[in-house]
This record gives structure tokens, sequence and C-alpha cells, in this order.
């Protein structure tokens, strides 16, 4: 008895373990998820999935220096990437460029967070086909001029303690810190990108512990999640996973230590009981 009991607690140690494994405190710039597109030659091994309320008129592409999107008709198009371990405080660096904007409606939402794969309860960073930001002060008009001309847009988005306040635009070699009119709380969730009615290159994206960083470090910082050395093909919608070695959900974990607590609690109940009763 007394070895199964401790068995049991063993298991209960090791999963709780695991759960609280991925809350586990990262360093100042510990670089959490980093994709360079110039590193894939197939969209399908990005271990990206296309949101299912996806209108069928997109395409997406690598085989250059960026993921290439392009969608002409007035649905949106959502691309939910793997799930990142993060926590509260942390920063997006990623970069675009528009190579369509024929439509005056077309934009281009960073999804800070979103939920299934739908997906739903999205969260994101609007930014439109004039060179606007939605929910963000006016740019200097030679910037907004510059991303509506189709130049290459570097965006920094510092999320602290689950609130974002402002971003940083750099185009061209010049940098503006945008406040947003007001601020903005970012909730638990996938991120990824969406679209409509444009046509967009995204070279990389990078997604960093902190907001204080003065420089990027970790095996990410070069190397990217997927690329054709180390594809990670994205499983079908029948399918569970993100892309990645099939792992237990959080919860899954926690409700397993909550089932494996009870039963040991049981066992150990009983074993006192029975050591009780007169022989």
């Amino acid at each position: 008895m007394k070895r199964l009991l401790i068995v049991l607690f063993a298991v209960v140690a090791i999963l709780c373990t695991s759960v609280n494994a991925a809350y586990m405190d990262y360093d100042q710039g510990y670089v959490l998820y980093h994709q360079d597109f110039a590193h894939i030659s197939d969209f399908t091994k990005s271990g990206i999935k296309v949101g299912l309320l996806s209108t069928k008129d997109a395409t997406y592409s690598c085989g250059g220096d960026s993921l290439a999107v392009k969608t002409d008709d007035g649905g949106r198009s959502y691309l939910i990437f793997p799930e990142t371990d993060r926590g509260y405080t942390y920063t997006v660096e990623f970069s675009f460029r528009f190579t369509d904007v024929s439509h005056e409606n077309g934009y281009l939402g960073y999804m800070l967070t979103c939920r299934g794969n739908e997906p739903n309860n999205i969260t994101h960073l609007t930014f439109r086909a004039n060179g606007s930001i939605d929910d963000f002060e006016p740019l200097p008009e030679e910037m907004a001029q510059a991303i509506a001309g189709g130049e290459e847009v570097k965006v920094t988005i510092p999320v602290e303690n689950g609130v974002l306040y402002h971003i940083i635009v750099e185009v061209g070699g010049t940098v503006h810190t945008a406040e947003r009119n007001s601020m903005i709380v970012v909730g638990e969730g996938n991120m990824g990108l969406l679209f409509r009615y444009i046509g967009v290159e995204i070279p990389e994206i990078y997604v960093v512990n902190g907001v204080d960083y003065t420089e990027k470090i970790g095996n990410n910082v070069s190397d990217s999640y997927a690329s054709d050395e180390h594809p990670v093909v994205t499983p079908g919608w029948d399918e569970i996973g993100e892309g990645a070695p099939a792992t237990y959900d959080h919860l899954s974990l926690a409700l397993l230590c909550l089932i494996t607590c009870g039963v040991a609690t049981v066992i150990t109940a009983k074993s006192v009981l029975s050591e009780r009763k007169p022989h």
C-alpha cells in the first residue's frame, strides 16, 4: 500500500510540475516565438493554421523572403500562429509591406489574442491600406503615404501587464511612437493575422518576453519555429494539435492532477481506516 501511495504522489508531482512549467519565467529579451518566412518554401510547413471562417478566395504562399497573402473579396482571412507560452508582459515585433491597396477598405490586423479555430474573441491592431491605424493617433503624413505606397513597415507592440498603451512604427528609417486613443487590455489566447481586401507580405515575426530588453536572447533569435530543414506540418481540422508534437492541454493536466490527488486521498483514507480496525 505504501509503495502505491508513493507512486501516486510521484505522478501528482510530475503532472503538477508540467502544469506549472507552462508559466515559467523567462529573462528579459528571451525570444518566445520567431518565424522568418525566408526559411520556408511551403506555407503548409509553417505550423500556422488558416482559420475556419476564412474566405476561400484567399491565397497564402512562401517561397521568397516573406509570407505572401492575397485576399480580393470582402471576406476575412485568418491565420492562427502556433501556441506561444507568454506571460502578461511581452513585445511583438513584426514587419510587413502592402502589395495591393487597390481597395480603400483593405486592412491587415495583427491579432494579439484570439480563441478557437474559427477564431473568435479577437483583439487586434488594424493597419489600413491608406496608412492609418485604427484607434491610434494619426501617423505623420509622409509615413502614412509610405505605408500606403508599399514600403516595409516595422512594428513594435509592447504589452505591459496585459495592457497596450502605444506602438512603435518605423518606415524608411523614420521612427514614430503612436499613442492609442484609449488603453486596451489583452487577454490570453493565440496570436495571428487578419486580412481583408488586401495584398500583404510579412517577412518576419518575433514574440519576445518583456518590454525593457536591449537585445534578444535565446536560440530562437536566429532559429525559426519552422523551416524547410525542420518543417512543422499543420494538421487537418479533424485532428488535434497546433502543428507541434502532441502535448496535454493545461486544463487537462490540471484535471489529471485533481483526479490523481483524489484517488490518492481515497486510498490513504481507506488505508488509515483499515489500520485502525481491530484485528
